[in-house]
């Protein structure tokens, strides 16, 4: 059911400006305009049917005239409305009509959450919290490979050109190979998960991907996905898993062989999909969080999104004083965590992270 709402702008004509709510439905355009105005894939529609939408949810589309300016994915979960999309970027004047918006249709909700969300929150009309919610470290990209690639710094240029010169002399048969879509092999998924598996247990940190995860991860691929990988005579040496959304790219997953660790082949497999991303219009290359020093390198620029509770008065925090309790919880151990995986080298560090992964396998039953 579509609920038609008209909001007006002091500084536009009358009726330039509109609202809608599809109320438990997703209007058919809203695939193509999410894609136009996020870019990110966690903010597209194949991502979420696969992975967020596992009940019904409403749809909120902004317009100027009849050109969308925001559509915001939405779930009620009792006094709470929870924003679907995620790692956004979102215009104030926009966050500021959808949640006015919210809290006038629908008067028993007190409080509205985003996960993973970039905005100016000067002067917001309303009470919120605000704590780290993750990286989205981003490259702008040029318009040809050759201008991308200057742009590095010399010492990045010339240890990429040794790295691959290296690979090639000493191995008879070495290969980048890009597949997209329908044609990605679903055991080659796989495969690259079980280095990054591998890698990251390594460390004695919990993998981060279930089978379940792993499955979905698939379903996605086959949807929006690109796969590339460097192979080794015949050997898988690296793969990235990623996704590409009109002009953006986005990764999942990055990951080598540690026989091949001499050759620094993440950092190379990057550089070549970033270089394959460019001949295919991508002006976008979200490289994902974590700070780590080779996304710098590569000419990645780290843009963080926070988890935001917005509530509609001070009166409705202490009325939800139990989300304002979790919130301040789950900023207090995300920021514990960031330290945690900065200083993973420190042998005090390295053993309280070997503790929380035995404590982890003992509760799920070894």
């Amino acid at each position: 059911m579509r609920v038609a709402l008209l909001v007006q702008d002091g500084h536009a004509r009358p009726k330039e400006f509109s609202t809608e709510i599809y109320l438990n439905e997703i209007p058919v355009f809203a695939g193509n305009e999410l894609q136009r105005l996020y870019g990110h894939v966690y903010s597209s529609l194949p991502f979420m049917r696969i992975f967020r939408l596992n009940g019904r949810a409403s749809t909120y589309v902004a317009l100027h005239r009849a050109t969308p300016t925001a559509i915001l994915l939405f779930r009620r979960e009792g006094r709470r409305i929870v924003v679907l999309n995620q790692t956004m970027q979102i215009d104030q004047v926009e966050l500021r009509r959808f949640v006015a918006c919210m809290f006038e249709q629908f008067p028993f909700v007190g409080v509205i959450s985003f996960k993973a969300v970039q905005a100016d929150f000067s002067d917001f009309p309303y009470p919120l919290q605000r704590g780290h919610a993750m990286e989205d470290i981003v490259i702008t990209l040029p318009a040809t490979v050759d201008d991308y690639t200057a742009g590095m710094g010399k010492s990045t240029r010339s240890n990429l050109k040794h790295y691959k010169a290296k690979l090639e002399k000493d191995f008879s048969s070495v290969s980048f190979q890009s597949y997209e879509k329908k044609e990605i092999d679903k055991q080659l998924v796989y495969d690259i998960i079980k280095l990054s598996e591998a890698r990251i247990t390594a460390k004695k940190i919990n993998f981060g991907i279930d089978s379940e995860y792993a499955r979905r991860l698939v379903e996605l691929t086959k949807s929006c996905g690109v796969v590339n990988a460097i192979w080794v005579d015949g050997r898988l040496c690296a793969g990235a898993i990623s996704y590409r959304t009109g002009a953006d790219q986005t990764t999942e997953v990055i990951a080598h062989d540690e026989k091949y660790n001499c050759y620094s082949p993440g950092m190379l497999c990057f550089y070549l999909a970033i270089c394959e991303s460019i001949t295919k219009g991508v002006r976008k290359y979200h490289l994902g969080g974590g700070k780590l020093d080779y996304k710098v390198r590569l000419s990645g620029v780290q843009q963080n999104m926070e988890e935001v509770q917005i509530y509609r008065s001070y009166g409705g925090m202490v009325l939800n004083c139990d989300s304002v309790a979790k919130t301040l919880f789950k900023a207090g151990m995300v920021r514990l965590k960031t330290w945690l995986h900065s200083h993973e080298t420190n042998p005090a560090v390295r053993l309280l992270l070997q503790a929380r992964l035995a404590r982890q396998k003992f509760m799920k039953g070894g």
